[in-house]
């Protein structure tokens, strides 16, 4: 999976305790993580830290976001076509050999196997239809 920069926008740094890790980035700076651990790790709320007066905290405001080069580029990888898938592939469970298309195997179990076949219907059925 591809990995994003979280950039802290903030002029503080930030930590914060994520699945049982301490996650710190510095201030105006970034870190890499995996795609969708930084989104879910973005979509965490924490309360907002108050000080000794009373008032909100600067330190606690979560002002990171995602780099949009990298969230292109993660978007792209995840919307890509799958290159490595098999096409699909009928098996002939008697012999075990390989036909591409479904009428294949079964002119193949018509010629060699039917004999073989245990369900008589599905036998008949076989050797009434003309196209195979």
């Amino acid at each position: 999976m591809a990995n994003v920069k979280v950039l802290n926008l903030n002029d503080y740094d930030y930590e914060e305790m994520y699945n049982g890790t301490l996650i710190r980035i510095p201030a105006r700076g970034h870190i890499t993580m995996e795609y969708f651990e930084a989104n879910q790790f973005l979509g965490k709320m924490n309360p907002l830290a108050l000080d000794k007066e009373g008032r909100i905290d600067n330190r606690s405001y979560k002002m990171l976001k995602i780099d949009q080069s990298d969230l292109k580029d993660a978007l792209d990888e995840l919307n890509a076509p799958k290159t490595d898938e098999k096409d699909t592939v009928y098996v002939c469970h008697s012999c075990g050999k390989d036909f591409r298309t479904k009428k294949g195997l079964l002119t193949h179990i018509k010629r060699y196997h039917q004999s073989e076949m245990a369900d008589k219907d599905a036998r008949d059925e076989l050797l009434d239809d003309e196209e195979i």
